[in-house]
């Protein structure tokens, strides 16, 4: 790959995916396996129905609004944090037990005033990279989906400075502090070439009672058990292993259950779940029926579980049974929960707590959140590029590239979550992974903020500001 192609095309890279593969579970008794249909072939009588099963936007300007691109209603509109759009996606996970095959997907993006042009989409399906595309086109997908991901790849806004520091030509990238992308709608289409209709995500507004969390309780909360973000997880935090804890969820209505969607375990990074505890057996009821027992695999595929007879009630009870250990600590980790009723619509429970904005931050730091910073320097043949993304709900994506010039290209990404530490500081924990190798890892990496850079302990490079 020509070097200069290469630095173009670089933040296409940020959807590689850390951690956990989706993959179809192996045979067992409690467990369902998911659909067996190949996935570039629709089912014998395709469905003009498309099951999701969860929905994440990494930026949103308000709680709520992130369903505005699954709407079907062009008069309303799902808008990014205020200085956000490049480098920032939408994230979809639809029902695995349905055949939900796509031929082709359109995005609807607004620009305008406050909105920044999307010029450019790196649209990944089931994991893998499709293709590169423009807003407001036909996007062939030609897959039952299991996975998709849309990249906000190319923005039009950016401000971009180059600079000699150094001896070397460093060109900086920043979003604007006052734009951001929109999306009215996102539509699918089926075999024939009609809209699907799609069967949304309920959510029950309610609370979530666990007996510990692991502090700090920001990075471990409960609401992450339905977050939709798959690197970010409840982890208990009592002393024990975790067997005896119960979950329970209070909800607002009446909710029905035929099957639930687990993600057992850390799923940040594959070094993050053999570290600590998962579930392998546990109990579940609600005030209206007995309670029914489950054994699970020790493994990072979802896990589908039916219930026999389906559950229904307004207070849900999870007792762990017993425990996978972790081989270096004894905290139970799960990363995410979707319950799905007889009829193929997927639910969560919605807490006040959901991606919650940070707060008391300091001047000093939320002047660098919510932005794109991006940083390439050339000295001689040696190319680095990256971008850093801080959130102020306290997530982040951090990505690196490293070009020799002698087709020696080494690519890495981070995600997790931050914290504030002394003197400025941000403390950033997560899981990376060298995208030009198998495996994923924990990542830990401390960020000072400076009035021109940001410059890390061991993995940042100096991300110049200005």
């Amino acid at each position: 790959m020509k070097k200069l192609h290469y630095i173009c095309c670089w933040i296409i890279a940020i959807a590689m995916t850390i951690g956990c593969e989706d993959t179809t579970p192996s045979s067992n008794p409690t467990v369902e396996n998911p659909t067996s249909s190949s996935d570039d072939q629709p089912a014998a009588a395709a469905s003009n129905e498309l099951f999701l099963l969860n929905a994440l936007a990494t930026s949103s300007s308000k709680r709520d609004d992130s369903w505005y691109f699954l709407d079907d209603n062009e008069n309303t509109i799902w808008t990014s944090n205020p200085g956000t759009g490049s480098g920032e996606y939408i994230h979809l996970e639809f029902l695995p037990t349905k055949d939900n095959f796509v031929k082709s997907i359109a995005v609807r993006a607004e620009s305008g005033a406050r909105l920044s042009k999307v010029n450019a989409l790196a649209v990944y399906v089931n994991g893998e990279l499709a293709t590169v595309a423009n807003p407001n086109t036909d996007i062939p997908i030609g897959k039952n989906l299991k996975d998709l991901k849309i990249y906000f790849q190319a923005v039009k806004d950016l401000k971009t400075t180059t600079r000699q520091i150094n001896g070397a030509k460093v060109t900086m990238q920043q979003s604007l502090p006052g734009k951001r992308v929109g999306i009215t709608d996102i539509y699918f289409y089926g075999s024939n070439g009609k809209k699907l209709k799609l069967r949304q995500q309920q959510k029950y507004n309610g609370s979530i009672q666990t007996g510990s969390i692991l502090k700090p309780v920001e990075q471990h909360r409960a609401a992450h058990l339905f977050d939709g973000s798959p690197t970010n997880a409840w982890v208990e935090g009592t002393d024990s292993d975790g067997t005896g804890e119960v979950l329970k969820f209070d909800l607002s209505g009446e909710a029905p259950a035929e099957k639930l969607v687990m993600l057992n375990g850390y799923h940040r990074s594959e070094e993050h779940y053999k570290s600590n505890a998962r579930i392998k057996a546990f109990s579940i009821k609600t005030e209206n029926d007995k309670p029914q027992k489950f054994t699970l695999r020790d493994d990072m595929s979802p896990q589908i579980l039916t219930f026999d007879p389906p559950l229904s009630g307004k207070n849900y009870e999870i007792e762990v049974l017993s425990v996978f250990k972790g081989e270096k600590r004894k905290d139970l980790a799960i990363s995410e929960l979707t319950f799905i009723r007889s009829d193929g619509t997927a639910w969560r429970v919605n807490t006040s707590a959901e991606k919650a904005p940070l707060s008391g931050l300091g001047t000093g730091i939320e002047g660098v959140l919510d932005r794109f910073h991006g940083c390439t320097t050339q000295s001689g043949e040696q190319t680095t590029a990256q971008y850093v993304i801080l959130r102020k709900d306290g997530t982040f994506d951090f990505l690196s590239s490293e070009d020799s010039g002698h087709n020696d290209v080494r690519l890495w990404q981070a995600t997790g979550t931050w914290q504030k530490t002394a003197n400025n500081k941000l403390k950033l924990t997560g899981g990376w992974k060298d995208l030009n190798a198998d495996g994923s890892f924990s990542f830990s990496e401390k960020i000072t903020i400076k009035e021109n850079y940001l410059s890390g302990e061991e993995f940042f490079d100096k991300i110049y500001l200005k």
